[in-house]
């Protein structure tokens, strides 16, 4: 139950965003959701195409892991873990966010070769996002950029 209850202040939790010079109040959802959509428009500029991602399994099994439980666990070991683990390693965030972009990247080559490139930038994204708001806005965006995916 308590675990709920931390759930439910996490994403209730308003984060805040300047842009051009307004500062707007936004929840963690709805920033991951705008977060997924920006990059779901780099991608398709990027691979010229609307993308449609190669589900396994049906579309049960595969949407659900696609949309849902993949970008939960990506979003944890690629951004979570390893941009902590790698910050003191290399005293720098920002290398850190590089690298574990590079290494997101590197693992969506059997995608495709251009996921190389548009998992790096997705990557980098991500990674800025989660050291300025936490773990929450990258995986709803992460969330949205599958789904919309899918859904394409």
């Amino acid at each position: 139950m308590d675990i709920l209850v931390e759930l439910e202040q996490i994403l209730s939790k308003y984060a805040e965003v300047t842009l051009l010079g307004h500062t707007f109040n936004i929840l963690p959802i709805e920033l991951g959701a705008v977060l997924g959509i920006i990059t779901f428009v780099i991608s398709c500029f990027l691979m010229s195409q609307i993308i449609i991602s190669p589900m396994s399994g049906g579309w049960r099994t595969g949407a659900f892991h696609t949309i849902v439980t993949g970008p939960i666990i990506e979003e944890i070991v690629f951004r979570f873990a390893l941009i902590t683990l790698l910050i003191p390693f290399f005293n720098s965030t920002i290398i850190a966010i590089a690298a574990s972009a590079l290494l997101f990247g590197i693992a969506h080559i059997p995608y495709g070769g251009l996921k190389l490139a548009d998992g790096l930038i997705f990557g980098i994204i991500m990674g800025f996002a989660f050291m300025q708001f936490g773990i929450v806005v990258p995986i709803f965006a992460h969330i949205t950029h599958n789904l919309l995916s899918e859904i394409g």
